[in-house]
Formats: C-alpha cells, structure tokens, sequence
C-alpha cells in the first residue's frame, strides 16, 4: 500500500518552515508541499526533516524561491518559459536530496497570464493557437524527462481545470492545456516516462463547464495516471472541499498510480489524518 500525503497549498502566506512543523506537530508526517514562503536556505531544513522521518514531496510552484511569476512551460514568451523550467529543474534537483521520487507540475496555457489572473481572473486575450502552444510545451517535457531520469525522479502533468469564470471570459476557446477534452488532450505527444497527475477536483469542474465525461477521460488516460490528488466541489469552482465515501471518484481503477495526495483545504489536521485513513483502508484497493 502506498503513503497517502497530505498537500500544505493552503499554507501560502507563511513559511514553508512554519507549514511542515504545524503539520508535523499534528502528526502529519508524509507532506506534499506546493506553497509557503521558502529561500535558498529552505532545502537545507527540509533535508533535516526527511533525516528525521518525515517523507516529503515537492509539487508544481515549490521551490519558487519567492518569485512572482505563473509556471507556464506552454508560454511563447522565451523569458517566462525559461524561469518556469528553472523552477521545475530546480524541484528535480530538490527532490533528489529529499530521497522523493515523484514531482508534477501543471500543464501550461496558450496564454501567458500574470499571477492575478489565476483563479477566474483571466483578463489576458492574446493566445497562441493550440498546436503551437502544445509543441512548445512537449519540447520542454522532453528535456526535462531527460534531466528528470539522470536524477531518478518520476514526473507528471497535472490536469489544468476550466471554471465557469474562465468560461465567461474565453467560452469554449479554452486557453489550457489538458483539461479532460479531447480537443485540449496533449498525452499522445508526452514522453514515454512522463504521466499524469490526476487532480479529480479540477476533472470535475472541466468536465462539467465544457460538457465532456470524466469518466470518459479516465478511460482515455488508463495506463498513463500515475498520480492522485483528491478533494471535491460543487463542479463549478475547485474549491478543495472534503469528501466522503459517496464521493464520484470512488472505485476508479488506476493500475499505475504511485502518489496520492489528499489536497483538501481549511481542515484540521485531524480531519486531514481521517482523509488519509479512509483512502488507505477503503479506497485505495481499487488503485492496486
């Protein structure tokens, strides 16, 4: 059975220092980090921590080393595209020192967004067309797998979500890439040691904003998920709610998975603990 990790995304505003001890404190010792305020001395407290027993992971915008910038290795603009592979490079190479196997980050845009307009507040128009925007960012994936492998670190591509805000600004010209669709579908194209991380609370929103299956896409994706993260919503926003035992995802049958993280918000530790228990007990014979 595998380690089910807890995600600290939403401990942005402190340090990443302070996220780990709080949830260490509370008997969370397998985290997932992807936020919270970090420099070049952070790998070095971190490095004490696995020496301790802790197991961790890195993912997406961790370590960003405090720059304010959105990751997009899909981006036309050379600048942003190689500040994003840095931070990805530089996760590889974190990870290796943390004795963690598994790092994914986010699919990238046909646009270049700044760091306000995440979360529904795409004013940016200007895109790339889909085939320009999707080769620019496989190239980058087959360099980075190259690295990736030299450091022996598995990678993914976590699923981007499309909600309903999004919606109201581009409709059905869908500015991200790999949401669920078949027409935003980039796998074919990835490198054969690259997966997918499979977010189900950003498949849900996708799906229900831009009229697909998710279970179709699950399908589509069989053999290529190597990854979970777990939350649910209302289908409209990814809110990063709880769930139970009725939840959708429930008795997906994922034959590859080696991460799973449990990404809820606004929990307390223990209410996080319970999460794990219940997908480490019930839910994850249907992943083996």
């Amino acid at each position: 059975m595998l380690d089910v990790y807890c995600s600290n995304g939403f401990c942005r505003d402190v340090t990443v220092e302070s996220s780990v001890n709080y949830f260490v404190k509370n008997g969370i010792t397998k985290i997932e980090i992807s936020s919270g305020m970090n420099n070049t001395e952070t790998l070095l407290f971190l490095k004490k921590m696995v020496s301790a027993g802790i197991k961790l992971r890195l993912h997406n915008y961790f370590p960003n080393l405090d720059q304010d910038f959105v990751l997009n290795l899909a981006s036309k603009d050379d600048e942003l595209r190689q500040m994003s592979k840095a931070l990805v490079l530089r996760a590889i190479q974190w990870s290796s020192e943390l004795n963690s196997e598994y790092y994914a980050f986010h699919a990238g845009f046909r646009i270049s967004p700044k760091p306000f307009e995440l979360g529904g507040n795409m004013v940016t128009a200007e895109q790339v067309s889909f085939v320009e925007s999707r080769d620019i960012f496989v190239d980058q994936l087959f360099e980075i797998a190259e690295v990736a492998n030299n450091y022996g670190v598995n990678i993914a591509v976590e699923n981007n979500v499309y909600d309903i805000d999004n919606y109201a600004r581009f409709g059905n010209d869908n500015p991200f890439l790999l949401t669920g669709d078949t027409v935003s579908d980039i796998t074919n194209f990835f490198p054969e040691n690259i997966g997918i991380l499979l977010d189900v609370g950003h498949l849900k929103v996708s799906s229900q904003t831009l009229g697909f299956d998710k279970y179709e896409a699950i399908r589509r994706w069989k053999g290529k998920i190597n990854g979970l993260h777990l939350s649910d919503n209302d289908g409209k926003k990814d809110t990063n709610n709880g769930f139970d035992e009725t939840c959708w995802f429930y008795g997906i049958s994922t034959e590859h998975v080696t991460a799973v993280t449990i990404e809820v918000y606004n929990e307390t530790p223990n209410k996080l603990l319970k999460y794990v228990d219940t997908i480490e007990s019930k839910i994850y014979d249907s992943y083996s």
